[in-house]
């Protein structure tokens, strides 16, 4: 399973594809040691260490089924830069190799229809503006259903 400290933690799918170029490591951040994090953490590196048709990047985003833990509505996963740890955690010599780390963080999935239709620089900039409580599995949505128009789409 993943690695980490405190309850930052890594999932261990570089090593699945380190005869590839590039490899890819996942982090996630949680309020607790949730075991459902430690999940998603498993979930994504499996999926991402299978066929290449699966391999995840930057601005992915993975449908979860489920709450991000216990009861929390947001029920999606958006792959993305690791913005508040800088350079210094995104690229990361791990045996040898240069391994680019990206964040794994839950969002609804109204705000992924919104990033389908506005594109994922206009979320980014809402989790911004609304100061994105990133740690919070039960927080608000950055927008409403008013934001999306009648454009609305599937996951």
């Amino acid at each position: 399973m993943g690695v980490g400290c405190g309850c930052l933690r890594l999932s261990g799918a570089w090593a699945a594809t380190q005869d590839e170029p590039t490899s890819l490591e996942f982090v996630a951040v949680a309020q607790s040691e949730a075991a459902e994090v430690m999940s998603r953490l498993a979930m994504t590196a499996y999926y991402h260490a299978g066929p290449t048709e699966n391999r995840l990047g930057a601005g992915h985003v993975v449908p979860i089924g489920e709450g991000w833990v216990d009861g929390s509505p947001l029920d999606h996963m958006l792959v993305r830069l690791p913005y508040l740890w800088g350079p210094q955690l995104e690229h990361c010599p791990v045996s040898g190799r240069h391994v680019q780390v990206l964040w794994l963080i839950p969002i609804y999935r109204i705000e992924n229809d919104f990033r389908r239709l506005r594109g994922q620089e206009a979320l980014e900039q809402r989790f911004e503006e609304r100061s994105l409580d990133y740690l919070n599995p039960f927080r608000p949505p950055v927008l409403s259903p008013d934001d999306l128009g009648d454009d609305s789409c599937e996951t």
